[in-house]
């Protein structure tokens, strides 16, 4: 997780400089990062590792097609980034939750899960 943090925020960086590119050996590694979260998000995001990503990381994530979970997990990976620190990601969970699809989630776990946080309007 903290190394596909990094290589965003050097992405994110580099963004604003004329003709600068993320280098190639670290595009690689964030791939290469990215490809690993996707493929085992309970070992990684799931088990503490949403602490070390910013905004624009947990972003990637959330909004990712190829992320190997199903909707409800997507929650709880957003959930576990947003209850770090309520006061400062409380807004951006209430966006990123939009770009999860809650119909694909099952009523009882609406009911007694994602209704009782305080980021999605349930």
């Amino acid at each position: 997780c903290a190394a596909f943090d990094e290589c965003m925020s050097l992405e994110k960086k580099l963004a604003g400089e004329e003709s600068c590119q993320l280098p190639a050996s670290k595009n690689e590694l964030k791939e290469y990062a990215l490809e690993y979260l996707r493929d085992s998000p309970l070992t990684t995001l799931l088990a503490g590792g949403t602490p070390f990503l910013n905004y624009d990381s947990i972003s990637a994530i959330i909004c990712d097609q190829d992320m190997n979970v199903d909707e409800y997990t997507m929650f709880h990976i957003l959930r576990s980034w947003v209850v770090q620190d309520e006061g400062r990601n409380l807004k951006a969970g209430e966006e990123l939750a939009s770009h999860i699809d809650f119909a694909h989630i099952k009523a009882d776990h609406l009911i007694n899960v994602v209704k009782k946080c305080k980021f999605v309007d349930a």
